[in-house]
Parts: structure tokens; C-alpha cells; sequence
């Protein structure tokens, strides 16, 4: 398998409203979400936008968005009440989950068929993520390729895509990714392989109308990078 295999040369514009999409994020970072949240939050004209958080409000503060229920679960009634006004609310539904909220994998499993699901997760909770119930991860954008943020993406990365080439390989990825300021995103929306594929996008790019980094730019360091990872 060839590195162009795993990590596609074209930007990532697969569209995220139905499916179920996890987004990573750094803490240490001091603009944690993409405008790729925005976009997802906003790119549909939803019944209903529905917040699940905790009393900490880790993440939803950041969210431009008004919501037509707020939700703090805290025992399984709850989380019944919850999953009631789900299946009989008008469709089409948004439930975003902030982080720190354990959500119960029957929740995931009831909710009406299209359900747009957006959940924010940190990297320093990466040894506990359950990602079958994903269709895509998106991954911050990376700053040092050194840190424990860098490993804790590539040790995502190599489970979820299959990657056969070596940590070394793959560090040499976020090494072009930093040079670009782009970011990974794991997808296995159309993808023929049970692997999925793993694609760049551009972090600043949403509606909050920052210019996005040219795409020509970001797809030159890419093709650099696949000759390079390529095998003779």
C-alpha cells in the first residue's frame, strides 16, 4: 500500500450532516474547535439543535449556535428523557456532545435514522475513546510533532486507517501538516475500504470567514510527502 492510499492529496469535502462525527481537540490550544464545527452545526436547516453537556460547560461556550434544548444527564432516566424528545421531535436532528459526557452506546444506537451528531472529545482522553460509532474524526491541527499530542494522534491515526508504514513514517506526516497548517480528518463516509481514509482540511476554514490556506499549497506538500512515504 502506498502512502497516497492513506492520506488523500485532495482536501476533505465529504459532507458530515447525517453522519456521526468525533472532533479532537488540544487543550493547551487557544482556538481548540475548527471551523469545521461551524460549518457541520450550521450547514443544515435542522428541526431541532440539541446540546448535551455538563455542569462544567467544558467546550459549549465556544459554540455559536442557539439551542433548542440544553440537556446535563446525570443517571439513565434522564438520558430516557432525553432519547424520547429525540424520537419524537420534527426531523432533522443535531445533538452535539460536549466533552467530559459519558454517553451510553444505546443512545448513540436509538437515535431516529440521520441524526447529525457532533462530539468533542480532548486528545489527553484519547486511551478512552470508543470510535466504532464514528463516521469520521477530525484531529486538531498540529503545532509540535514532538509532544504528546502528536503521539496521541498517530497512535489514532494507525488504528483507525490500518497504516501499515512506520511511526516514523507517519511523524513525517505532521511534520508537512504543520508546515501547511492543515489537519487530518479519518473518514470511512464512501469509502470503498473498511480501513476508510484519511484526508487534510484546512482548520481555519468555516463561516466564520477566514481566508483559507489555498488548497494548491496544501495539496503541493502533500504529494511531496506521498513520494517521500511511497515505497520503491
Amino acid at each position: 500500500m502506498s502512502a497516497t492510499d492513506v492520506v488523500k492529496l485532495e482536501n476533505f469535502d465529504t459532507p458530515l450532516v447525517g453522519h456521526h462525527t468525533l472532533f479532537l481537540y488540544d487543550p493547551r490550544s487557544v482556538a481548540p474547535l475548527p471551523g469545521l464545527v461551524d460549518t457541520v452545526l450550521h450547514g443544515e436547516a435542522y428541526s431541532r439543535r440539541i446540546l448535551l453537556t455538563t455542569p462544567a460547560c467544558t467546550l459549549s461556550s465556544l459554540f455559536r449556535a442557539e439551542w433548542d434544548a440544553v440537556y446535563q444527564p446525570a443517571d439513565q432516566k434522564e438520558w430516557s428523557l432525553i432519547l424520547t424528545y429525540c424520537l419524537y421531535a420534527p426531523k432533522r436532528l443535531c445533538v452535539v456532545v460536549d466533552d467530559g459526557l459519558a454517553v451510553p452506546d444505546a443512545f448513540f444506537q436509538r437515535l431516529p435514522a440521520g441524526t447529525t451528531v457532533i462530539a468533542i472529545k480532548s486528545l489527553d482522553g484519547a486511551a478512552e475513546l470508543q470510535l466504532g460509532r464514528c463516521d469520521a474524526v477530525c484531529f486538531p491541527a498540529i503545532s509540535d510533532t514532538t509532544g504528546m499530542e502528536a503521539a496521541a494522534i498517530l497512535k489514532i491515526v494507525g488504528g483507525l486507517a490500518g497504516n501499515p508504514s512506520s511511526t516514523e513514517s507517519r511523524r513525517a506526516w505532521l511534520r508537512e501538516l504543520r508546515v501547511a497548517r492543515a489537519g487530518l480528518i479519518w473518514t470511512r463516509i464512501g469509502e470503498p475500504a473498511s480501513t476508510g481514509a484519511v484526508y487534510w482540511y484546512d482548520p481555519a476554514d468555516g463561516p466564520a470567514g477566514i481566508k483559507r490556506l489555498p488548497a494548491h499549497l496544501i495539496a503541493g506538500h502533500m504529494r511531496t510527502l506521498a513520494v517521500q512515504l511511497t515505497p520503491v
